[in-house]
């Protein structure tokens, strides 16, 4: 994979972080705005995902791109003066109560209490899973702790198969969010340490599941 980061002028980016989404490979963009780096031909996909980011003028940019054809170079324009909109994820205050679970992190959610809650651990870190039930099933958000966990990615599967999805800045993180193109819906809220995610074909579970995390606090 090759190709370079350029800012709409023309003029090159270095040290750009380019992680292919899924892989534990990346590198970074030399003086010239250059990267080229191998990701193994016996793991050749048909299609990369691929996350760009770098902080530049003390504002954090990032671009998400889908690339078919690697044997080609792959040119990036990063707009330095865009104006990201970032969402400020409010303090807490006084957001406790009796009807509500409070589930702490660097993330907070206030929970019903009505909601089962669960917690395990595993070799790279743990998680909780939150459970939404109605007549037609149950359905979970969970929470996972782990030193993988950066503040993006959903899956390379979830967003090739997904019909439409968006990116939005939080103050602590990303805020992925998606429709596949069997009618699921997802969601990928994330921290550079920890991250809340959901996918379920029940539109009801997630609206509810919206509305905690539309509620979150830190």
């Amino acid at each position: 994979m090759k190709g370079y980061v350029r800012d709409q002028s023309g003029n090159p980016i270095s040290d750009v972080v380019v992680s292919p989404i899924g892989r534990i490979v990346s590198t970074k963009t030399d003086k010239n705005g250059y990267f080229n780096f191998d990701i193994g031909l016996n793991s050749v996909r048909d299609n990369e995902v691929v996350f760009f980011d770098k902080i530049i003028e003390s504002d954090w940019h990032f671009k998400v791109e889908i690339f078919e054809n690697l044997d080609k170079e792959i040119n990036i324009i990063f707009d330095i003066g865009q104006n990201y909109e970032v969402k400020k994820i409010p303090s807490c205050g006084s957001l406790k109560n009796n009807k509500i679970r409070f589930i702490e992190g660097i993330i907070n959610l206030g929970v019903p209490k009505s909601f089962k809650y669960k917690t395990g651990n595993y070799i790279h870190g743990n998680y909780s899973r939150i459970q939404y039930k109605n007549k037609e099933g149950k359905y979970y958000l969970t929470k996972d702790n782990s030193y993988l966990v950066r503040s993006y990615p959903p899956s390379q599967e979830l967003i090739l198969t997904s019909k439409d999805f968006k990116i939005k800045r939080t103050s602590v993180g990303l805020d992925w969010q998606g429709i596949t193109e069997s009618g699921d819906h997802w969601r990928y809220f994330s921290t550079f340490s920890e991250s809340y995610f959901y996918s379920t074909e029940s539109t009801e579970a997630a609206e509810v599941f919206n509305n905690i995390l539309d509620n979150s606090c830190v």
